[in-house]
């Protein structure tokens, strides 16, 4: 074996599989642009086109996406627990008239459903494609494939469990199932400290810190504000804030710093928006249009 040096060799576990990039030693971003459920206006959301298409953008840094589970107990990506009408369609490409639960549904029934060929009501620039909702597994998978393809930087993943307590159990399993889960296929492809999760419901946040406290977790609020008191409540601190934008003031970006936490809003579309959340501190904006953060970034 060459003997490496032993500069490299303290910190060659710190390094991803492609390329350097704007990174500090705890793995985060100086500035994390996230691309929202891949690239979702441009392609269907929450399909490994999307995040592809996402990754073209160097400046993105992280991909966001939801994640529910299947019958047979595999973690798709996908952000709502059944087939949404207005995006997915029947095997054989009929229209979906009832809800079909996730949930009910193997991994390889889901792949029959075709989810990227309907318009998209709010996404008019979104190109039409034949695509699928796609385990968690099979997302890191294609993403690694492509960065040692592209020579890119292995991107860090920000992952939101979809959990609403009544939702179970015909969408959702419980909490310590869902989150034992996500942990597996986690831990299955090695590279944790490229991982955030996220949820809206703080007791799944909590089931996820006792399941491994080491995780990077990120504390998703629609309705930003009180954040020490929510934290308080919660029972211990989340390393990063996601507050809805349109709710978000200066005020409150001051407050979760002042409690160490960085700031990542959700979902942030227009230029000038991205550039007033940046003037204003933010650490980093999730989007549906990777495309459009070098016209943000030009002349900050």
């Amino acid at each position: 074996m060459t003997r490496l040096p032993r500069l490299l060799i303290i910190f060659l576990p710190l390094l991803t599989t492609c390329g350097t990039s704007r990174m500090v030693n705890n793995n985060l971003p100086t500035f994390d642009w996230q691309g929202h459920r891949g690239a979702r206006g441009l392609l269907p959301e929450n399909t490994v086109p999307a995040f592809l298409r996402a990754l073209s953008y160097p400046e993105v840094t992280t991909l966001e996406l939801d994640v529910v589970i299947s019958a047979d107990d595999r973690v798709i990506v996908s952000h709502d627990p059944y087939m949404e009408p207005a995006i997915c369609q029947l095997p054989g490409g009929g229209s979906i008239t009832d809800t079909v639960s996730l949930r009910q549904l193997t991994a390889r029934e889901i792949e029959n459903y075709d989810c990227g060929q309907l318009p998209h009501p709010r996404f008019p620039e979104q190109a039409r494609r034949p695509v699928h909702k796609p385990t968690l597994s099979a997302v890191f998978a294609a993403v690694d494939r492509f960065c040692v393809q592209q020579g890119r930087l292995s991107p860090r993943y920000n992952i939101e469990l979809k959990y609403q307590p009544e939702w179970e159990p015909y969408l959702v399993p419980d909490r310590e199932t869902f989150v034992r889960l996500v942990l597996d296929d986690v831990a299955a492809w090695g590279k944790p400290e490229l991982v955030t999760l996220q949820c809206f419901d703080p007791p799944t946040l909590a089931v996820i810190h006792r399941q491994n406290p080491r995780l990077t977790l990120a504390y998703l609020d629609e309705s930003p504000g009180e954040v020490q008191s929510k934290m308080v409540e919660l029972g211990f601190q989340p390393a990063i804030y996601s507050p809805w934008e349109r709710k978000l003031t200066p005020e409150i970006i001051e407050e979760a710093h002042a409690l160490g936490m960085r700031v990542v809003p959700w979902t942030v579309n227009e230029v000038p928006r991205m550039r007033e959340l940046m003037a204003q501190g933010v650490d980093g904006i999730i989007t549906d249009y990777p495309n459009r953060i070098a016209e943000a970034e030009a002349d900050k």
